[in-house]
């Protein structure tokens, strides 16, 4: 009875047993950034009439 004994855990680590008795999860992947929002353009400042003589 012993052989079978040690023979079990080896069964256990088996790669192949371990998919089997679990799937691995898909990692979720983060949520999506949500886009910046456009920075608003800043007006044109209007320009300053020159000043004849200038």
């Amino acid at each position: 009875m012993a052989p079978a004994q040690t023979s079990e855990p080896t069964y256990y680590e088996t790669p192949t047993s371990t998919i089997y008795r679990y799937p691995i999860p898909a990692i979720p992947s983060p949520p999506p950034i949500p886009p910046i929002p456009a920075i608003p353009q800043i007006p044109q400042i209007p320009q300053i009439p020159q000043i004849p003589g200038l």
